[in-house]
């Protein structure tokens, strides 16, 4: 009988081995997870990922706004103590700010889990260093989609980004049917890109920029479509008779330097000249955790802010305000208080 029992005993320690073995095949299988990335290249990377480096702003920004901002290494200086950023979230206040990108040794010494990049031309440099690189894209708006689709799914914050996606696409299907009705006028829109110190009125992006799309979905078009542009280190340069003869019907002012911009619009030497200036229709594009020109997980943002800026009697009902409290409640829980709402609205900042 004892005999029996021993051999009872022994095959369900073995049928127990072979039981854990399984198991630990199945952690061991879970601890990557394997993604395609914006430029096509398949990525296995950890499931948990506790250190980040990105070498983009916008990708940065999209990061912080799905919560995850303390995981970076270093943060650029557009997202420092005197930005909206720190006060909706708080915890970066623990990440190192870089005034410049963060070399390969700095990644390797601090062991990041992936890099993040925009710029195609910088992957093969990480790869060869031996890191996990993600290509993303927030050029344009469906490249904004899918990237944060992609994030929520590296950094396992899929309901965040699902909730994200939702308002983007809430914001759009809203739009969309108030302006189908025939009846509303089209307008032309000038983006002023403020993003240096030295930026002026006539600082700009190519048509191709994600900002072209936004407002364009808000009922406009940009003047610099057809614009064959100078580009320069500060960026790209529309000259003063192109504006001019242009004249657009809105000029937007977005980057860091907005407030600047903005007051040389209103003062400077076009105030007399351009319909816009005249008409009082130059509006400052909000800034939170980045500048909402440039899109990221803002883009549902700022096609709505848009739309109510032009067509204020259409969207009367609309109170961007709790569009900011809602949102960053629903996407990070985050609690805005509605003066840093007002604040970001009016871009009441020191940048």
């Amino acid at each position: 009988m004892k005999k029996i029992v021993a051999i009872l005993l022994a095959v369900v320690f073995v049928l127990g081995s072979f039981a854990g073995c399984a198991s630990n095949d199945n952690v061991e299988s879970g601890k990557t997870i394997t993604v395609t990335d914006m430029a096509g290249n398949t990525v296995e990377l950890p499931t948990n990922i506790d250190k980040i480096a990105c070498q983009s702003s916008t990708c940065e920004a999209a990061i912080i706004t799905l919560g995850k901002g303390a995981l970076l290494i270093g943060t650029t200086d557009y997202t420092d103590e005197t930005t909206f950023a720190y006060q909706l979230y708080p915890e970066l206040s623990t990440v190192r700010k870089c005034e410049d990108d963060l070399s390969v040794e700095e990644m390797l010494e601090a062991n990041v889990d992936v890099v993040f990049v925009k710029d195609t031309n910088k992957i093969e440099k990480y790869q060869n260093a031996g890191m996990k690189v993600v290509c993303l894209d927030f050029d344009t708006v469906e490249g904004t989609k899918k990237s944060i689709e992609l994030l929520g799914t590296i950094l396992d914050v899929t309901e965040r980004s699902n909730k994200c996606l939702a308002y983007i696409e809430k914001c759009e299907t809203l739009i969309a049917e108030r302006l189908n009705d025939g009846e509303t006028k089209s307008f032309t829109a000038y983006y002023s890109r403020a993003k240096y110190e030295d930026s002026n009125l006539l600082t700009t992006y190519a048509a191709g920029h994600i900002y072209s799309e936004w407002i364009a979905t808000s009922g406009g078009s940009v003047i610099t479509k057809d614009m064959d542009l100078h580009e320069t280190k500060g960026g790209v340069h529309i000259n003063g008779e192109e504006l001019v003869n242009a004249n657009p019907d809105i000029i937007f002012v977005g980057g860091y330097y907005r407030n600047s911009v903005y007051e040389e619009a209103m003062s400077g030497e076009y105030r007399d000249t351009l319909t816009a200036i005249k008409d009082n229709r130059v509006y400052v594009i909000p800034t939170s955790v980045s500048d909402w020109s440039v899109g990221t997980c803002e883009i549902g943002l700022v096609t709505l802010w848009c739309a109510t800026v032009v067509y204020p009697e259409l969207f009367s009902d609309i109170d961007m305000a709790k569009e900011i409290i809602t949102f960053y409640k629903d996407v990070a829980d985050v609690t805005v208080s509605r003066e840093l709402a007002e604040a970001i609205l009016t871009s009441n900042e020191s940048k």
